[in-house]
């Protein structure tokens, strides 16, 4: 007990920070904004829709908006959240100009102090699985490296927390389990994709009979297909989500990559801790930079490949341009977009997989979070102790769990936490440019399978 106090006091010590940033920040501007404007849709008129602020779009506008971001789990917590606060009254927005507003501060209070909940539990459950394998002081560092690493965006978070409380309890309450991976893909639609081909694999593996997997196939579907059904009679499209064509036109755009550019995606994803990984991608940054790989791999630079996929300026936005693109309504358009888009990978299939590598690599590496060394004026030379430290403990997650994974699996060794760990890895290497906040998804069965919660199957 006296281990886990200390544990979650270090968690607020390290977590205080960006805490106090959420609360004058939240709702951030992109994503989290529309999932706010979906919730506050549900609150105001209990329909699933973005209800814009000081906007005049009609209202099958806002309901297509609403289905475009379809994860339902997010934007209901915060319709919750709204409805808890207040329950009998209406929310006057007279004077705001968005749904980042001042009206809307003690919701924004509340689910910020439910995300911080959500985080030290995720790290409560990940030590006590650890300590079980390792001393208490490498499971207490290894802990508080996977909290530095979990996501800052909300609705990741929910995931990365279900996640968890599913895997943690998948040997020990298999009926609760299966409800939390039941939810997932509401929570993350990708995991619509993933969750069949994990259990079937994994069922398949340990010799369940049809009748059995075909049952948890149907129950771990069921709500997602509810979904999917409602999509289909609103929008005549039987999805959870209207984005889907939108992550693989990225994907696409990346695959006109050259062989030189590819090949240089290594370095330029290859991160800056520990020093030794500074000091050979700097070795070889001019390779990265006379490709014009500092340029394509740029998600902020207008001519990366991301942002030529965003704006359609680049080859999949030339070759729209010959299907009457933009006159075309929003379901018409993703129904083009996901055709090029897979023309366009097939024409370079040699690339995409190549790329598949590349991508792969990069989500080893999730994002490490040391805004605490610059708010409580930490001396540099500890800081960069510190960030040397929790970048050495970071290879022991994402990096060390795949090929342990890897190696089990080649030995018919069955592990559900594994096999899921190789299918989310090349799910978003193969179809995604795996940005940081996917990788997070990763660390949770990666770190429990390290933690030998699957022993009984070994």
């Amino acid at each position: 007990m006296k281990k886990l106090i200390l544990l979650v006091f270090v968690s607020i010590f390290l977590l205080f920070p960006n805490y106090q940033t959420d609360l004058d920040n939240m709702p951030y501007a992109g994503d989290e904004i529309q999932y706010w404007e979906i919730g506050y849709g549900i609150f105001s008129s209990g329909e699933y829709k973005r209800e814009i602020i000081n906007s005049s779009i009609d209202e099958n506008s806002k309901l297509e908006l609403g289905y475009r971001r379809g994860e339902l789990i997010y934007p209901l917590l915060i319709a919750t959240v709204l409805k808890i606060n207040n329950f009998s009254n209406d929310i006057s927005i007279e004077n705001c100009d968005s749904i980042n507003c001042y009206v809307f501060d003690q919701e924004v209070r509340m689910l910020v102090f439910v995300s911080y909940l959500l985080k030290i539990s995720i790290v409560v459950v990940t030590f006590k699985n650890l300590i079980q394998r390792f001393s208490s002081p490498f499971s207490f560092i290894l802990s508080l490296t996977l909290l530095l690493m979990l996501p800052n965006e909300y609705k990741d978070l929910i995931t990365v927390f279900l996640l968890t409380i599913g895997i943690h309890n998948y040997h020990k309450q298999k009926n609760w389990s299966l409800i939390i991976f039941c939810i997932l893909p509401l929570s993350n639609a990708v995991f619509l994709y993933i969750l069949p081909f994990v259990f079937v694999t994994y069922l398949y593996l340990k010799k369940q009979s049809i009748k059995n997997l075909s049952i948890t196939i149907l129950v771990l579907l069921l709500p997602s297909l509810l979904w999917m059904t409602r999509n289909y009679l609103n929008f005549n499209e039987f999805s959870l989500t209207g984005r889907a064509a939108e992550v693989l036109s990225i994907r696409a755009e990346y695959s006109t990559n050259n062989f030189e550019q590819i090949r240089a995606g290594y370095i330029f994803y290859t991160p800056s801790k520990p020093f030794i990984f500074g000091a050979i991608q700097g070795n070889f940054w001019n390779y990265v930079a006379t490709s014009g790989s500092d340029i394509v791999y740029d998600r902020s630079n207008p001519i990366s490949s991301y942002k030529k996929a965003k704006n359609l300026t680049g080859v999949v936005g030339s070759k729209l341009e010959k299907q009457s693109f933009e006159s075309k309504t929003y379901i018409e358009q993703q129904k083009i977009l996901n055709t090029v888009s897979i023309d366009l990978i097939r024409e370079n299939i040699t690339q995409h997989f190549l790329l598949s590598t590349v991508f792969g690599y990069r989500g080893m590496f999730p994002a490490i979070n040391f805004d605490f060394t610059e708010f409580y004026s930490v001396p540099e030379w500890i800081t960069q102790f510190v960030k040397e430290i929790f970048s050495l403990l970071r290879l022991f997650f994402i990096p060390y769990g795949l090929i342990k994974s890897l190696i089990n699996f080649y030995n018919k060794k069955v592990s559900f936490s594994s096999i899921l760990l190789i299918i989310l890895w090349g799910f978003f290497a193969f179809f995604t440019h795996f940005i940081p906040r996917y990788a997070t998804y990763l660390l949770i069965p990666a770190v429990l399978f390290i933690a030998n919660i699957d022993k009984e199957e070994a």
